[in-house]
């Protein structure tokens, strides 16, 4: 989608936009996708894979 780290801003908005009614489900998603992270990325740091991947989704109001 673009040529930042994903999920990238259009990535984000996309996600948004499909999960808009089930934020558990969104991050059921993002969860698998920051697991594969971990075991693809050993010497990234967890907490900054986790910054990147899971923390920009909006908290419920």
């Amino acid at each position: 989608m673009c040529a930042d780290p994903w999920p990238c801003q259009p990535a984000r908005l996309a996600l948004a936009t499909a999960y808009r009614d089930d934020r558990v489900g969104l991050m059921v998603y993002l969860g698998v996708h920051l697991a594969r992270a971990l075991r693809e990325l050993p010497d990234t740091h967890p907490a900054l894979l986790a910054g990147q991947i899971l923390y920009w989704v909006p908290r419920r109001r």
